[in-house]
């Protein structure tokens, strides 16, 4: 007995697991909360993409207004701020995609996230302020 219930999935074949699974899910409810979750999961990721997507529509806006400050052309006061308002933004990104990429620390960049949004620093590119 012990034997078989160790090894109870050599005995029955994947369809009959995933019924037995899929019927387990829903008799205890798990079904819609994993829907629930699966769905929230997906809202974030449209926000982060949208976000992401935004942030690349300002940096193109910007771009011609910095090919003429490096030609040394004029540039008007109203375009230095939304050029230097960019700039911030894109090192903000890559500031915290760069801390974001290393194995563990997900966790770590929304606590300081969190904790410089207390001290009424804002951490995030425009574009996420208000997802």
């Amino acid at each position: 007995m012990k034997l078989l219930l160790e090894n109870w999935r050599e005995y029955i074949d994947q369809e009959e697991q995933d019924l037995f699974l899929e019927q387990w899910l829903l008799e205890e409810g798990a079904g819609d909360w994993v829907k629930e979750k699966w769905q929230q999961l997906r809202n974030v990721n449209q926000k982060a993409l949208a976000a992401a997507a935004q942030e690349w529509r300002e940096t193109k806006e910007v771009a011609p207004i910095l090919k003429r400050l490096l030609s040394r052309e004029e540039v008007s006061e109203a375009e230095r701020k939304q050029l230097n308002d960019q700039a911030i933004d894109v090192l903000k990104t890559a500031g915290w995609g760069a801390i974001a990429i290393v194995p563990g620390t997900l966790g770590g960049v929304i606590a300081m996230i969190y904790i410089l949004q207390k001290f009424g620093l804002n951490p995030l590119p425009s574009a996420y302020r208000g997802s």
